[in-house]
């Protein structure tokens, strides 16, 4: 069902009366609203993908401002290429396609995301991206992710702040 929240509700964003509000930026008014529900206990599950997907946005966080530029051009090309003919609204995000190329390589290479760090991303074995160079386009490549029309070896600034 599709309705139209009053110009009060359309473009604010949280907790309000057991709703949760979440407005899309720039999405021309549009907002998903749903009941707001707590599990009533956590499986061993819910705590593991929860450390490990803190882990990933740490990491993201302590990244590089070069390494998070080499992400957006990725984004772009990403967008421009995956999402033909859709809404630009409907764009996905550079820590989006971080977090799931992570996960792609954390899948392929067992590595515990749980314990993923700026120190642990690449260059050596044991690391995420094992002995390769820490930087997007090694990630790209690990995860099996398309180049998109990039030439990825430009992507190599270090996730590593120098």
């Amino acid at each position: 069902m599709r309705v139209r929240p009053s110009v009060l509700y359309q473009y604010f964003s949280g907790y309000v009366d057991g709703m949760v509000f979440s407005p899309y930026k720039d999405r021309f008014g549009i907002n998903s609203l749903k009941k707001y529900k707590y599990p009533e206990e956590l499986t061993d599950q819910n705590a593991i993908f929860g450390a490990q997907c803190k882990a990933v946005a740490g990491t993201w966080t302590d990244a590089s401002e070069g390494f998070q530029q080499d992400m957006a051009t990725y984004e772009v090309a990403w967008n421009n290429t995956q999402h033909v003919g859709k809404l630009e609204s409907r764009d996905v995000c550079d820590y989006a396609l971080f977090m799931a190329a992570c996960f792609a390589v954390a899948d392929l290479t067992e590595f515990d995301l749980s314990t993923l760090t700026v120190d642990n991303f690449g260059g050596e074995a044991g690391d995420l991206l094992g002995t390769a160079d820490p930087n997007v386009g090694n990630l790209i490549i690990a995860a099996g992710m398309p180049a998109c029309g990039l030439d990825l070896s430009t992507l190599n600034n270090s996730i590593e702040t120098v």
